[in-house]
């Protein structure tokens, strides 16, 4: 007997081989996949035949697409497992380079893939079929299609004035024909969810009552649109096969801007990580070289086909390589892409800045906009952030001088994109000066960065006040544009009461709180609570009550009054915020910052009235940036999940540490 039987007082059992029975019949892995395909196409057969005979009515839309997708899931796992005994995980796109070597050094060479689809080119029909099938059911009428497409154009060429995206619907034109593809019986399935992620993002920003008489065949825009989000992400954005893919990955880079719209940011956030590690499966990093090595050696064998979709797979890493930047910046979340150096392009294409170069060009910068972030929470020496920060300076200003002469200029007529490259490009140089000019208290020791981002935030309320009246009602970039306004906005609220502050301790004649900056203000509010009525306002509604608030308790001088509140704030959740009693300014000698950066021209050490900025700050007291404090949760509310932020992100279609003008700083460039 043995031990574990012993112990357990169980009768043991002696485990005998038994010899196999020769007359059993083998089934291969192939076999066994074939037969397993074979039974699920029959069964899909029966249910497209239940289909057309039986139309379903249901009072809970959901339950059927949760249904689809529970079974879209089951078959999915079923050809996964079905699969893995048969074929290999790894993608011939990154090939081991020791074992690359051993094949094409010496006598040895191979040949490359075809392309990068080469690995996905044995995609199961069946997948593609349970995929055109899921989305198949969410496809509106062809009526409905015609009728949102006349109010698709403008945040559609918006978007794809920035985003590099050849695939995509760019115009109210492409909708119709491209619904027609839809309803072949082989439509490709990332085509079926460009259409639908274009048209629940037109009707987002449709007023419900508006909506309800405009369409027939989509009941409930709300829930509409969250069953769109979630058929796409169980069809496309989450199958390990149809995502790996160019088209693919640009259906759920597409995809994330409407999970911006619906305020899920957690899940933004997760599924760009899930993207860039399936483009780096895919060797889609690799694609930007081999396009430069097919220019190079042009008796390289490459077919005009080839070549163009290596073409689209360069152009769509460098656009997932943006997105990853720039959202890292303003989540302030570590990248993603930050081992991967990209090929800068000048902007500047046969006389005319290309917005999408430009665009990647800024994202580039906010790599080091974080890296100042970090080294500040980590307390790096003063010495080595401003340097840091004069460097990253220097870059926005030689990035702003590659612009022709009246680029600069706002039309209040008609939005463009170049008006939000323009509004970014402000708010990247908040960024790199808001932490040294917090520092600024009194000692004239970072003066350039308080100058610097003064007047930038003063602009960047400016260009707001008309931008935000522009853009159309629920545009996924709105949300970003009312987060950077409310940067802007409480630095100048700080700069404004250290300045009054300042004033009653040394009295002091000169106070930055001038009619200018409080008439700035007050429009910066006219314009984000006039957004915050309309769909996609939910954040411009939070920023316009915190900013509110912020003033109230600041411009609160009595001893008796309210020295605390509490708040809600766009990706910081909630925060409590109390004002100290001023200090008396400590004079320090450290070394100041200097006024200008190195090594740029001696027109730009002067303001736009000519006076040297030296005089501009001399005998100035600026504001105490301890003046008031503030408590926040552990756990930002964005990373809380979506249930934290209090709401349900699409029945709110809508719903920061972060004068004069730009001129200032850059006199050769904005005048």
């Amino acid at each position: 007997m043995c031990g574990n039987c012993l112990e357990r007082r169980r009768t043991c059992i002696p485990q005998k081989p038994a010899p196999r029975d020769p007359l059993a019949g083998r089934i291969t892995s192939r076999g066994r996949i074939t037969k397993l395909e074979s039974s699920i196409s029959q069964l899909w057969t029966l249910v497209r035949r239940l289909e057309g005979a039986v139309t379903v009515q249901s009072d809970d839309p959901g339950s059927i697409l949760h249904e689809a997708s529970n079974d879209f899931n089951n078959a999915a796992a079923h050809d996964d497992a079905a699969s893995e005994s048969d074929s290999s995980d790894l993608s011939p796109a990154n090939p081991p380079t020791h074992l690359r070597q051993l094949f094409e050094d010496g006598p040895l060479d191979f040949a490359e893939p075809e392309s990068l689809e080469l690995s996905r080119q044995q995609t199961s029909s069946t997948r593609v079929q349970r995929a055109r099938s899921l989305l198949g059911r969410l496809m509106p009428s062809r009526v409905d299609v015609a009728a949102v497409a006349m109010q698709a154009t403008p945040w559609l060429v918006l978007t794809r004035s920035l985003f590099i995206m050849p695939r995509s619907v760019m115009t109210e034109a492409q909708m119709l024909p491209l619904w027609d593809i839809s309803q072949q019986p082989d439509a490709n399935p990332t085509d079926m969810a460009n259409l639908l992620i274009s048209f629940v993002m037109t009707i987002h920003q449709i007023p419900p009552a508006q909506l309800s008489r405009l369409l027939s065949s989509v009941q409930g825009g709300a829930s509409y649109i969250r069953q769109v989000s979630d058929a796409v992400e169980v069809a496309i954005v989450k199958d390990d096969v149809l995502a790996a893919s160019v088209d693919g990955l640009e259906a759920s880079l597409f995809w994330l801007r409407l999970q911006l719209v619906g305020t899920r940011t957690q899940k933004v956030w997760i599924s760009l990580r899930r993207i860039i590690t399936l483009a780096e499966l895919i060797g889609l990093p690799r694609a930007m070289h081999q396009l430069k090595a097919f220019d190079t050696q042009p008796e390289t064998n490459v077919s005009l086909s080839q070549r163009e979709r290596t073409k689209e797979a360069a152009e769509l890493w460098v656009s997932i390589c943006a997105v990853d930047r720039l959202a890292a910046m303003m989540f302030n979340l570590p990248l993603g892409t930050a081992s991967h150096v990209y090929v800068l392009q000048e902007p500047v294409v046969d006389g005319h800045l290309d917005t999408q170069l430009y665009l990647t060009r800024l994202a580039d910068v906010a790599c080091g906009v974080q890296n100042v972030d970090y080294l500040h929470a980590t307390g790096t020496p003063p010495s080595e952030l401003c340097e840091k920060v004069l460097r990253l300076d220097q870059q926005l200003r030689a990035l702003a001088s590659l612009a022709p002469k009246g680029w600069w200029e706002l039309s209040s007529e008609q939005v463009s994109a170049v008006h939000i490259l323009q509004y970014f490009h402000q708010y990247i140089t908040i960024r790199t000066h808001v932490q040294l000019a917090l520092k600024n208290q009194g000692n004239d020791l970072y003066a350039y960065s308080d100058l610097v981002c003064t007047a930038t935030c003063r602009d960047l309320a400016r260009r707001y006040h008309v931008l935000r009246g522009l853009l159309p009602n629920g545009f996924f970039a709105c949300r970003l544009l009312d987060l950077q306004a409310l940067t802007a906005a409480i630095f100048l609220l700080i700069k404004q009461h250290g300045s009054a502050q300042q004033f009653i301790v040394s009295t002091s004649t000169h106070v930055h709180a001038d009619a200018t900056t409080r008439l700035l203000l007050e429009r910066l509010l006219e314009a984000m609570e006039i957004g915050a009525g309309k769909p996609g306002g939910h954040f411009a509604r939070q920023a316009a009550k915190a900013i509110r608030s912020v003033s109230d308790l600041l411009k609160n001088q009595e001893p008796s009054g309210n020295q605390s509140l509490t708040l809600f704030v766009p990706l910081l959740g909630r925060i409590d915020v109390r004002r100290k009693m001023p200090q008396p300014v400590q004079r320090h000698t450290q070394q100041a910052q200097p006024t200008q950066p190195d090594r740029l021209p001696a027109e730009h050490s002067r303001s736009h009235n000519g006076e040297p900025l030296e005089s501009l700050h001399q005998g100035v007291d600026h504001h105490d940036a301890t003046a008031w404090s503030m408590e926040i949760s552990s756990v930002p509310a964005f990373l809380a999940g979506d249930e934290g932020l209090g709401l349900d992100p699409w029945l709110s279609p809508g719903a920061a540490d972060l004068g004069d003008s730009m001129s200032e700083w850059y006199p050769n460039v904005y005048m």
